[in-house]
């Protein structure tokens, strides 16, 4: 994800790509996060707009990253290209 921090709140996000591919508007997309973010925590409110939010807190994120790794997954230097989040603001 590239964005600049210098734009008005909600016109930040420049370029956002998923597995490499820009994301589909047409697209329903599954995510996890935790509830503070579901909640809308630090004015993100875009996670309480989801359809279909699961809210039941039977599987945590925390669980999902142990689990990801305990199956024998790695994360590596490749797969992050050196860097995540990018501000473009000069």
């Amino acid at each position: 994800m590239k964005y600049d921090s210098s734009k008005p709140v909600g016109q930040r996000v420049v370029l956002f790509r998923l597995n490499g591919k820009p994301i589909d508007d047409t697209t329903v997309y599954h995510i996890a996060t935790n509830s503070f973010l579901a909640d809308g925590g630090d004015g993100f409110v875009a996670f309480t707009e989801g359809q279909a939010r699961n809210t039941s807190g039977g599987y945590y994120v925390s669980n999902a990253v142990v689990d990801y790794f305990k199956a024998g997954q790695k994360i590596t230097d490749e797969q992050l290209n050196g860097q995540r989040v990018v501000d473009m603001k000069k």
